[in-house]
């Protein structure tokens, strides 16, 4: 067995094995380590100095990070590189797009209009 594999046995003794599966809690905990820290991706990206672009794709699974991302993530979330070895509570991938509108508020919008 691997540096790599033993690692990972000591992170997740159930097994996180395949690439995919690394890149899929690496997601959700960075999900969750943004969330705790109340950012939104592009303030967290700002303050790691990476494209927006670069923190969805992670956060996406679209995209396995360098060690080098994973430090300056752990620095601008003020938390140690450990934090991203903690298992995610929540393992599926965000929803994409905006969250629907409040349907209550647009009849309001509606009362302001008429007489």
């Amino acid at each position: 067995m691997g540096i790599r594999e033993t690692v990972l046995a000591e992170v997740n003794p159930d097994g996180y094995h395949s690439c995919m599966n690394e890149q899929r809690f690496f997601a959700a905990r960075l999900r969750e380590l943004r969330a705790a820290a109340g950012l939104t991706q592009r303030e967290l990206a700002e303050r790691a100095g990476m494209h927006p672009q670069s923190l969805v794709k992670l956060e996406n699974e679209d995209r396995e990070p360098t060690w080098a991302t994973v430090l300056v993530l752990a620095a601008a979330l003020g938390v140690k590189v450990q934090a991203f070895t903690v298992e995610p509570k929540e393992t599926a991938p965000a929803p994409r797009g905006r969250p629907r509108k409040v349907a209550e508020a647009a009849p309001a919008a509606r009362k302001r209009g008429k007489k």
